[in-house]
């Protein structure tokens, strides 16, 4: 022999093709091609929850809905005489109180003028009232199990 090599015979270049180990090459890159793809979607790997996501939307900010609307009061009737929008307040506007500021958009006619302010709303004292929250408040509890799942995005019945 001069050194020249005679290519291989086509059966056996056949056979390369058939090798697994061929097979777990290409998989193998797949997986490495599948793998950087998907890390750098969201390099940090950390899942953004849906209210994050939807809360930058533009219609979930409170600038989108005007406070002076014009609807056609013949074919609009307000669900209860006070409508608004619930604005929780921070730490440091709660204090020792327990209550919410609200942003009024239908008030009844003797209260026209707070249209469009802010209006703190606070629990009445009166004691019927008071009964009357007591009565539709349900205690919620969650078995053992679901206080254990640490955070893992489960699907959780609460226990009547």
């Amino acid at each position: 022999m001069d050194g020249f090599q005679q290519p291989a015979p086509a059966w056996n270049r056949r056979l390369i093709w058939r090798c697994p180990r061929r097979w777990i090459y290409l998989g193998s890159i797949w997986v490495s091609v599948l793998v950087i793809t998907l890390s750098s979607i969201n390099p940090s790997g950390a899942v953004e929850s849906h209210y994050a996501i939807t809360g930058r939307a533009v219609f979930n900010q409170p600038e989108f809905y005007p406070i002076q609307q014009t609807l056609p009061p013949d074919r609009y009737r307000p669900v209860d005489p006070w409508m608004g929008k619930l604005i929780l307040p921070t730490l440091q506007q709660q204090g020792k109180t327990d209550s919410v500021w609200m942003e009024v958009t239908h008030a009844p006619p003797n209260a026209k003028d707070l249209i469009g302010k802010q209006v703190r709303l606070e629990w009445s004292q009166n004691l019927a009232i008071r009964r009357d929250i007591t009565v539709g408040t349900v205690d919620v509890k969650f078995d053992p199990l679901v206080k254990n799942c640490g955070g893992q995005r489960l699907i959780c019945t609460p226990i009547a």
